[in-house]
């Protein structure tokens, strides 16, 4: 059974019953440029701070947008309706996503099991479709709840720390082709003052998660920190059918 922690056919399939004008709406394809190098989609609602999976709700006026070339993605991520506070942003990159569990790509391909809050690496998934994990970038939410973040990934250029990735040591390798999952991770409040821990925050998937949220507690019963409550999904092959449909 599949988790509805990521943008699947079924949303795809549900969306195009829609009118063209509804469609247009819903995806803003008012904006589309017909490229099929280029994506924009939209923030949806991941998690809440006891770590419970949370339904895929669209975040209003959110999205993610990629640009594809030949050997690097830009990457530009405008939200909002974040905890204030400091962030760090995750990308996961299925360079095969023809071997994804469904041919649909997602959290479910990369943890053994999804609803335990200690989580074991899917390693015959995370092989077969070639799937990495690792830090883009890291920024700050204001008391508005808004936050934009920008990047550009080359290949064999990772930015940060990698979380993980197949074991022939080739991350990200197919820019082109690969389905990219974006996570936004919440690291409390900045530590403004303190520039180590503050880089800690913004900069890394554990930086000064021990140091807030120690009186609650998540579903295995041990004091929340960091976590995630936003995500998008980018499908190669969800962008071509979404653009032949239009």
């Amino acid at each position: 059974m599949k988790l509805n922690t990521k943008l699947g056919l079924v949303t795809c399939l549900a969306f195009a019953t829609f009118s063209n004008a509804n469609f247009a709406s819903n995806y803003e394809m008012q904006n589309y440029n017909y490229d099929s190098n280029s994506s924009s989609r939209p923030m949806l609602k991941f998690k809440n701070e006891r770590l419970e999976l949370l339904e895929e709700t669209r975040i209003n006026r959110a999205k993610s947008k990629i640009k594809r070339y030949e050997d690097r993605i830009d990457i530009r991520i405008n939200t909002r309706e974040l905890p204030p506070g400091a962030y760090t942003v995750w990308m996961m990159t299925f360079d095969n996503p023809e071997a994804c569990s469904d041919l649909d790509c997602g959290e479910d391909d990369i943890f053994l099991d999804m609803l335990t809050a200690d989580r074991r690496l899917n390693r015959d998934q995370i092989e077969a479709a070639q799937i990495s994990g690792f830090w883009v970038t890291g920024g700050i939410a204001g008391s508005d709840g808004r936050a934009y973040f920008a990047e550009t990934i080359e290949i064999g250029n990772l930015p940060g720390r990698l979380l993980f990735g197949p074991s022939d040591g080739n991350y990200f390798e197919n820019p082109q082709g690969a389905d990219i999952m974006f996570q936004i991770r919440y690291h409390g409040n900045p530590a403004w003052g303190m520039p180590e821990q503050l880089g800690l925050q913004i900069s890394t998937f554990k930086g000064y998660c021990d140091q807030f949220n120690q009186d609650n507690l998540n579903l295995k019963g041990k004091p929340v920190g960091c976590y995630e409550p936003q995500f998008s999904m980018h499908s190669k092959q969800h962008e071509i059918e979404l653009y032949l449909y239009w």
